[in-house]
């Protein structure tokens, strides 16, 4: 009923090359930090690490309410869109 899992030659090689393309990985990222300028590197120490308060309100809850004029919603764009149309008037 069971069988046994026959493992073909090529298979060892499998997590010699999964180690090879993570070491790979990291020798490149270490490079690249380690020749990194000084300019870059002073410039890359003093983004933010978090969004400031006055960016992005914890909750849409505190958020100031929407004038229809703001890109982040369709206020605007849905107010066209189920505004009743005018009559069409015959020109003749």
């Amino acid at each position: 009923m069971f069988r046994r899992v026959i493992i073909e030659d090529w298979h060892q090689y499998l997590p010699l090359i999964g180690f090879v393309l993570t070491l790979a990985v990291f020798l490149v990222m270490l490079l690249r930090a380690l020749l990194m300028r000084r300019e870059r590197c002073q410039a890359l120490a003093q983004l933010p690490l978090e969004e400031p308060e006055w960016a992005a309100p914890a909750s849409p809850a505190m958020r100031p309410p929407c004038n229809g004029q703001c890109a982040e919603c369709r206020c605007a764009r849905d107010n066209l869109l189920s505004a009743p149309k005018p009559p069409l008037t015959d020109p003749s």
